[in-house]
């Protein structure tokens, strides 16, 4: 249902005269003719507080306010589902992103697990040629090395979104496997700029511009992570 705002605003030229003349500087008070004079200016201004153009711009006032009320209220009747959409749908795609990234993760840790599978396997071989050879210290020393550390499982909570909130997504790089980089390195698969300080200012750079897991560099990835922004 529309409801239409209309408003006639008295014509005030008189009041506005009558207030320029009866509002000017007070003169100081000297003599008891002074005092009168001044008494009578007050007695003119305390009227003209009632006059009945300035009840109707107060009841104009009053009037106006209730209508704001409403606007106000209409208003948010509109706005605040908008904005719960906006929120269920960013954070929809927040989730989607983490998903593909740990999707990402999850494939580049099973194929060093195979990398590593490999190099045991050569290693078993190797020291098993050596033993054939008869060179039984260079097989025990190829037994004896440690085997390499396991890929890390990274675990990350699911972001936690409220009403009153506002999800913002920052991306930042991680070092997934610094041998493999620091070989990349060597060969030259990475910029030398990239010899970057503990905070990796590189490659954080490029995870915000590409905003994805896959960066383009092997021991790398790009990682999402959310903060919550209060309005």
């Amino acid at each position: 249902m529309s409801e239409q705002f209309t408003q006639t605003f008295p014509d005030t030229q008189d009041l506005a005269t009558q207030v320029q003349m009866a509002s000017g500087t007070v003169a100081p008070i000297t003599t008891p003719e002074d005092l009168r004079r001044v008494e009578e200016e007050l007695g003119i201004l305390r009227e003209l507080k009632t006059h009945p153009k300035i009840k109707a711009l107060e009841d104009l006032k009053d009037d106006a306010n209730k209508h704001i009320k409403k606007i106000r209220a209409l208003l948010n009747d509109f706005t605040s589902p908008i904005e719960d959409a906006i929120s269920a749908r960013s954070s929809a795609i927040l989730a989607y992103r983490r998903r593909i990234a740990a999707e990402a993760e999850r494939v580049a840790a099973e194929e060093r697990r195979e990398e590593q599978k490999r190099e045991e396997a050569e290693a078993k071989k190797r020291a098993a040629d050596a033993i054939v050879e008869g060179n039984f210290a260079a097989a025990r020393k190829i037994l004896n090395q440690p085997p390499p550390p396991p890929p890390p499982v990274v675990r990350r909570a699911a972001p936690v979104v409220m009403a009153s909130n506002t999800v913002a997504e920052r991306w930042h790089a991680e070092i997934t496997d610094i041998k493999v980089l620091v070989t990349a390195l060597l060969a030259s698969d990475v910029p030398l700029d990239a010899v970057i300080e503990v905070k990796l200012p590189y490659f954080n750079r490029l995870a915000t511009d590409m905003k994805r897991a896959d960066l383009g560099f092997p021991g790398v990835i790009g990682v999402s992570e959310t903060h919550l922004r209060r309005k």
